[in-house]
């Protein structure tokens, strides 16, 4: 893996279950004084990445899948990678709560005191179970509107789908939630 500069405006930022990367190679590619890593179980694209973005293969089921130092991480993005999940699980809704207790202590580890994890999730899978699961666990977080235009393009594009009746697919349209850091709570 690269080395991190000491210069601390060189921001680290983490994307965990990124699909193909197209949300944080285009980020990359845009700011190219910070540093992007992608965290998937997948492949990396064929296409050349930056210079400023590492991709680590890892599965959020492995016992420790952010293979990265602890207070090293400006900000770690869950990008609908929770409800992907969530979808495969095969356990009750307890024990998904239990992997996303797990799942938050792995990600406050990493991030600095000053850090924040940002999940963008679908606004039915964020009501029913992400936050009852932050709420059990204790975790204060800020709930606002997703901004969808900050997405990938297949993720516009999987969202428009959604969005063919506004009326009837409420439940659909995302939410961004923010858990800060240690210092910030």
């Amino acid at each position: 893996m690269k080395e991190r500069s000491e210069n601390k405006l060189s921001r680290r930022l983490v994307d965990i279950g990124a699909g193909f990367g197209e949300f944080f190679i285009k980020k990359a590619k845009a700011s190219p004084s910070k540093n992007f890593i992608i965290i998937e179980p997948f492949g990396v694209p064929d296409e050349k990445l930056p210079d400023n973005l590492t991709w680590i293969r890892a599965k959020l089921s492995d016992k420790n899948f952010l293979p990265l130092q602890d207070a090293s991480v400006d900000e770690v993005n869950l990008n609908f990678s929770l409800s992907a999940i969530y979808a495969d699980y095969q356990g009750s809704d307890q024990e998904f709560a239990k992997y996303l207790g797990k799942l938050l202590e792995e990600t406050l580890r990493v991030l600095e005191n000053d850090g924040q994890l940002i999940i963008r999730e679908e606004r039915g899978f964020c009501k029913k179970i992400l936050e009852p699961g932050l709420k059990a666990l204790g975790v204060g977080f800020e709930e606002s509107p997703a901004d969808v235009d900050s997405l990938s393009q297949t993720g516009q594009e999987a969202l428009m789908d959604y969005y063919s009746d506004p009326d009837k697919n409420y439940h659909l349209q995302p939410l961004e939630i923010i858990i800060k850091g240690k210092k910030n709570k």
